[in-house]
């Protein structure tokens, strides 16, 4: 930052000057125009930056001390990155926590408000628009297309705010929330159904028939109440 200023040219010698407390070097650029400049370090106190400029002439008078702009101009010095205060992810699938082509996954957040603008979000791989909802909450959603990487779903929400302070990236939820995508449908590799009787092809009554298969995904069960299992139970019965 730098600080300029005039002088009448009544003062003896080169002007004081302080800036954010610090000590620095008045330089004379031209006639009685000074500048003098400090490049702010992490640790300096936020907020509007403070300076001081003294002078002296000949006789020994001092200026009344400086330490505000003819011009209201200041400086702000702001170190501190925004941050969020809650991160969320679910999907509209009848399991929150699972989602399949088609399903949306949408990303709620919160953040401390000292952002500047809108955040950015991806969800994905695939850059989303972010929606303010209430305040300083926003939500993204993505609907998931077939070839889309299955697994977690991944994330990134990047904010900065209007001293271009940047945030970490966030890609973690603060509540352990999480959606897996799954777009593989389950399958069977090997299907066979045999009788307990002397001829496994054949079954009387009180026989048990029995469906033997392997499979890479949780089956689903038909029961005695199955109305699909009574019909083709009811089929098979009149063949």
């Amino acid at each position: 930052m730098t600080l300029s200023f005039t002088t009448d040219g009544s003062h003896s010698g080169t002007p004081t000057v302080t800036l954010g407390g610090n000590g620095v070097t008045a330089t004379n650029t031209s006639g009685n125009t000074y500048t003098a400049s400090y490049t702010l370090q992490a640790g300096d106190t936020e907020g509007a930056v403070s300076f001081t400029i003294d002078a002296v002439d000949a006789a020994g008078n001092a200026m009344t001390q400086v330490t505000a702009t003819t011009d209201s101009s200041s400086v702000s010095f702001d170190e501190t990155a925004p941050a969020l205060t809650a991160v969320s992810i679910a999907s509209d699938n009848s399991d929150t926590t699972l989602a399949k082509t088609g399903d949306t996954v949408t990303l709620s957040f919160t953040t401390d408000g000292s952002h500047s603008g809108t955040p950015t979000v991806t969800l994905g791989g695939n850059g989303v628009t972010v929606t303010n909802t209430s305040g300083n909450t926003y939500t993204a959603s993505y609907t998931l297309q077939a070839g889309d990487t299955e697994g977690a779903v991944s994330f990134t929400i990047d904010a900065v705010d209007a001293a271009g302070n940047a945030m970490t990236q966030v890609t973690a939820t603060t509540d352990s929330s999480s959606v897996s995508f799954d777009e593989t449908a389950p399958a069977l590799t090997a299907v066979s159904i045999a009788s307990d009787n002397s001829d496994t092809t054949l079954a009387k009554t009180g026989d048990t028939v029995t469906l033997s298969f392997h499979h890479r995904r949780q089956p689903q069960w038909h029961t005695d109440s199955d109305p699909w299992w009574q019909q083709r139970h009811s089929d098979q019965h009149q063949r």
